[in-house]
């Protein structure tokens, strides 16, 4: 969604949301898109382009928007988790740690879904016992 953004780009978020509900996802892609188009300062456009695109099963271009995203918006925890989440499924573990502690250390030391994350790649790596 496109918080506090009363126009044709939030109408278009809203339709493309609908839309992949309905397992519509390359209308919803290029209703993302051309939301992109419209409202190119908001983050919000990048990172739902990314759950999109992780939506339809393409985790290289969702990991590009949520970067994109999380470039725009360091402060966001949706962004970081994604970006971590994906790399982590890539393999890339030490990266996906990297951006979570980068999360934590410019933004929210305390974020509770982050530490929580960051434990679960711990665990995962073998790093911490269960």
């Amino acid at each position: 969604p496109l918080p506090d953004l009363d126009s044709e780009a939030a109408r278009i978020t809203a339709h493309a949301r609908q839309l992949m509900g309905e397992g519509r996802l390359e209308e919803t892609l290029r209703d993302l898109h051309e939301a992109r188009q419209l409202a190119p300062h908001r983050h919000e456009t990048l990172s739902n382009l990314g759950c999109a695109y992780h939506h339809n099963g393409d985790d290289g271009s969702a990991l590009y928007w949520y970067r994109e995203a999380l470039r725009r918006a360091p402060l966001d925890d949706d962004c970081a988790g994604a970006v971590a989440a994906l790399e982590q499924r890539r393999g890339r573990s030490e990266e996906a740690i990297r951006v979570l502690l980068h999360f934590l250390q410019d933004s929210d030391p305390s974020n509770v879904g982050i530490l929580h994350q960051l434990g679960r790649i711990h665990q995962d790596e073998g790093e911490w016992s269960k």
